[in-house]
């Protein structure tokens, strides 16, 4: 054991009865008389101090192994700095606890001080730790002292040395440190405090912190904030810049910071019986063998299935930091304000953050922030269907000019596929030319592959930023080594603080270090929104209008609802099912045959048809049958308004002489094509405020003016029943328009850059047009015109519709 340093207690006080302490405790008196000026020996013999134990009776104070580590520091290493990142109930604030007693107890004038996350803990800390074990010293010892002032809130506990009333010491307990000079520093859960108050955390870091320079200051904290903030500032400082792991010993000096992790299997009490080691998923063995990869730490079968069950299905992907099984897992905390933090924590706890290796079978595309060289990262993405694979990242280019960008390009030997620029590469530069034109130039004479696109400037970055929420949720695969900085941006991307409310945050980013390679990623999903990007999937953006989780699952039933292709002739008869796409006359994609009884009803608007089949009461099934979208032409190039009308009346023919909508606006003439084929043309009843002063009966309308106003109405109706389940849609068209349509503030949609919307509105207009239709469905006044034909329908649909119901017949 090394030589230990001076004390930083002086000799103890006057008066203890040592022969009877000694006797207290079984112990030979001359080992006593020897040791009993020694803090670490007081604070492990055993036999002066009692803590509190789980069921609150008092206990002898014997040091767990963890503990004990942080005695030797302060006592047998002279460490006068210390930061304990440890998982919940650790027990370190005991130890600490008793340590400032030890030392205004056996100090001679002198001050401690704790600051806590709020007063109310500072006052536990005070009466259940600090208290408890004076008011239970050894009868030998307790006349050595008076307490003159004891109180909480605020926290304050006085003692004077024997009868000498110039020899006070005191321990402060709350939220802030009292000034002077602290010979002991005691910051509780200062990373917490740090994260959600970074104006008191400042105050800290400018005063209690330096005051304490001279003395010992501890850190204990359950840990938040990443890597950020003013904690993580002192802790980086005791950590090995490569590996992340706490400094060896002969690199540190006693006013280096010395980091000690506990990670959350040191309490022996963490293990749940586990009598089948089947029942530890296979993502969790997976999960401990790399956590423990490096350490000469083994987890048994009870260990691993208790963090299966009380932490992992509790806390999810927060039981990496709220339970640590390494120190890198600390740094994983979330940030306050933190963007993607939890989607983040989502892809670790799913396995996709690790080694993610480049295939040559998939062409690269960069995703560029221009800006100085320091600051103008590169991130390399390869699409391999749902995975967006982070391969790659450049976070900083030496030279900084084009030729060294592109250099580098070359020197990575990826096959390129296309070269994304932010909107600022097309702004002129000095010497006249845009850096667009200079970095494609620049690919062309070095012989770099791929293109170069410029993605538009978005008036709103949170379209970009939402969406990027939901590829990091489920789809993008991040390697941890190369991509390192790229994942601690991520995690560090942040709103900036309210000041004038509390916990609180505005929408606006902290522009430092973390917005350059996160900008890299946001860029990834404008590229998406842009229409370069294909989408796999829906239900991956946060701010969908319409709602994501049905999406998602809709889309993932895709293969259970195959459509069939069939032609029909003008008579609206099968010709057959077919698999080419030759045009003879008339293509539908049918989801559903006509059925009999069911109300039928066909909207058109330039670009695109659907048949709605209206929803009703199955009288076999005993239960509400949805309205369906059944059929829908198929979205070939090359449609014009004269195929897309004889589609609309072979179908109308087809499920029974169906009335069809048009949409006069986009499709003038329509309604006189249509009847000129022989349809019925659904006509809207002109409504009480369009009817002029002295006008005694509603005018029918042929056709529908689809305006905008009409179409918000439209899509808030099909929003509403959408999430209710009172539609079902199986065209992978509609819903990959669906995930084009974000939410405003005000409770409107936006359409996002590069989206076509021409099938999801006529989906709206079909279901729009069923709710108006619904009454005179029922009475069977339907409007229409047609010769020979009439509306088929009957009692089972077509009750009145009514939208705080929520139903659609």
């Amino acid at each position: 054991m090394p030589a230990r340093p001076p004390s930083p207690e002086p000799a103890c006080p006057a008066g203890p009865d040592l022969a009877g302490l000694a006797a207290g405790l079984g112990l030979d008196e001359a080992e006593v008389f020897a040791n009993f000026g020694d803090p670490f020996w007081r604070l492990t013999c055993g036999g002066i101090y009692k803590i509190r134990s789980e069921d609150g009776e008092p206990i002898e104070f014997h040091p767990t192994p963890q503990q004990l580590v942080v005695l030797e520091e302060i006592y047998i290493h002279g460490s006068r700095t210390l930061v304990v990142p440890k998982a919940r109930q650790v027990r370190m604030s005991t130890v600490i606890a008793l340590i400032v007693l030890d030392t205004i107890l056996f100090g001679s004038s002198v001050q401690c001080s704790l600051c806590d996350i709020d007063i109310p803990n500072a006052d536990r800390k005070l009466d259940e730790k600090v208290f408890f074990a004076y008011e239970r010293l050894p009868e030998a010892l307790k006349g050595a002292w008076t307490p003159i002032k004891k109180s909480l809130s605020p926290g304050i506990f006085t003692i004077q040395h024997g009868d000498d009333t110039t020899s006070k010491s005191t321990f402060y307990a709350g939220q802030k440190a009292r000034g002077g000079t602290n010979q002991i520093l005691w910051m509780s859960e200062w990373a917490e405090l740090a994260a959600k108050h970074p104006a008191m955390s400042a105050e800290y870091l400018r005063g209690a912190w330096p005051a304490a320079a001279e003395g010992i200051r501890i850190i204990e904290s359950t840990w938040y904030g990443g890597k950020s903030g003013d904690v993580w500032g002192i802790a980086k400082k005791g950590l090995d810049p490569h590996t992340g792991l706490p400094l060896a010993r002969d690199k540190c000096t006693p006013r280096t910071p010395r980091v000690l992790f506990f990670p959350w299997y040191v309490i022996a009490a963490r293990r749940l019986p586990c009598a089948d080691p089947s029942l530890i998923r296979p993502e969790v063995q997976a999960y401990f063998a790399k956590a423990l990869e490096g350490t000469e730490d083994t987890l048994d079968d009870d260990q691993m299935y208790w963090y299966q069950e009380e932490a992992l299905d509790i806390y999810h992907h927060e039981a990496q930091f709220i339970y640590p099984t390494n120190i890198h897992e600390c740094w994983n905390a979330n940030i306050e304000g933190s963007i993607w933090g939890a989607a983040l924590g989502m892809a670790k706890a799913a396995g996709r953050v690790g080694e993610v290796a480049y295939r040559p079978d998939l062409e690269v595309d960069t995703f560029w922030d221009l800006g100085a060289p320091e600051n103008s990262p590169c991130l390399y993405v390869q699409h391999d269907h749902e995975q967006r694979r982070f391969i790659d990242l450049d976070a900083e280019i030496e030279g900084g000019e084009v030729a060294d960008r592109v250099r580098l390009l070359k020197e990575k030997g990826y096959r390129y596929g296309t070269h994304y620029l932010p909107h600022d590469a097309g702004q002129r530069q000095k010497n006249g030319k845009t850096y667009f034109a200079e970095f494609e130039a620049e690919l062309k004479a070095q012989g770099v592959s791929g293109r170069v696109v410029q993605l538009k400037q978005t008036g709103n970055k949170w379209l970009g930023i939402n969406h990027f929420t939901g590829l990091l949720k489920k789809s993008v695969w991040i390697d941890d080594k190369k991509c390192a900085f790229l994942l601690e941006s991520i995690a560090a991307y942040r709103r900036k603080p309210d000041p004038t409310k509390e916990n609180k945050f505005m929408d606006d980013i902290v522009s430092d270090w973390s917005a350059h390679c996160s900008d890299c990623a946001r860029y990834v999903s404008e590229a998406f929104m842009e229409g370069h990007l294909p989408h796999t999937s829906n239900g991956i953006m946060a701010n969908l209008y319409f709602d994501p989780t049905r999406l998602q699952a809709a889309t993932a039933s895709l293969p259970e609802h195959p459509p069939t292709l069939i032609a029909l002739d003008r008579a609206g008869t099968t010709w057959a099912h077919v698999a080419a796409r030759h045009d003879a006359g008339g293509w539908l994609r049918v989801w559903e045959t006509p059925l009999q009884g069911p109300s039928y009803i066909i909207a058109v608007i330039n670009g695109a048809m659907a048949v709605w089949r209206a929803a009703g009461w199955d009288r076999q099934a005993s239960a509400e049958r949805p309205a369906r979208l059944v059929a829908a032409c198929v979205d070939e190039a090359g449609i014009n308004q004269d195929k897309l009308l004889s589609w609309a009346s072979m179908a109308s023919t087809y499920y029974g002489m169906v009335p069809v909508v048009a949409d006069v606006v986009s499709l003038p003439g329509a309604v006189e094509r249509l009847r000129e084929q022989g349809v019925g043309v659904a006509a809207r009843q002109q409504s009480l405020a369009e009817r002029r002063v002295g006008q005694a009966t509603a005018i029918r309308k042929p056709g529908h003016e689809f305006g905008a106003e009409e179409r918000a109405q439209a899509y808030a109706v099909l929003q509403e029943l959408w999430r209710d389940g009172a539609v079902e849609m199986w065209c992978p068209t509609v819903l990959r328009q669906m995930g084009g349509i974000t939410a405003t503030e005000q409770g409107g949609f936006e359409v996002l850059s590069g989206y076509a919307q021409h099938w999801l509105d006529v989906a709206a207009l079909g279901v729009w047009t069923l709710g108006l239709a619904a009454p005179a469905m029922q009475a069977g006044r339907l409007a229409q015109e047609h010769s020979g034909g009439g509306y088929r329908g009957d009692e089972n649909t077509g009750l009145p519709f009514e939208r705080q119901r929520r139903k659609l017949f």
